[in-house]
Formats: structure tokens, C-alpha cells, sequence
């Protein structure tokens, strides 16, 4: 929606995605997705239940993102 994109320009035009650390952040996400396919890969269980293992680690980074924190201050949330 138009909001997302204002607050993806936000981001970007603004220099925030520096400020709060977005390049460890993705490294971090990129590693776990390649920890869910090498555990897939080696049938460490199903898709289902390797992802669940990762789940609280992958909605913190969720929470930690650049976009979430930029809403939550729009919405008043810090």
C-alpha cells in the first residue's frame, strides 16, 4: 500500500537502514533460511517442524526490522 511505501522511501532516502543495523539483520535471516534448507536437506525432520524450531528466532528479527520499527513509531509504539 501507499504507506509501505512511504515508509520504505523513508528508510532509504533517510539513512535509517544503517542507523539500525540492517545489514547484520539480513545476514542474520539469510543464515537461518540456510539452516531451514540444509535441515530440509538432510531430513532433520519436516519442513514444518525445522521452521518451527526457528520461529521465535524469526519473528524477533521480524520485530527488529527496520520496516516494524518504523511503524511502530508512526502507530505511537516504541
Amino acid at each position: 500500500d501507499q504507506n509501505s511505501i512511504e515508509v520504505y522511501k523513508d528508510i532509504i532516502l533517510n539513512g535509517k537502514a544503517k542507523s539500525l543495523n540492517m545489514y547484520k539483520l539480513g545476514l542474520n535471516v539469510r543464515q537461518d533460511f540456510k539452516d531451514i534448507y540444509n535441515a530440509i536437506a538432510g531430513n532433520e525432520g519436516t519442513p514444518q517442524s525445522i521452521i518451527n524450531s526457528l520461529k521465535s528466532e524469526l519473528d524477533a528479527y521480524a520485530d527488529e526490522s527496520t520496516y516494524v520499527i518504523e511503524i511502530k513509531k508512526q502507530n505511537g509504539v516504541s
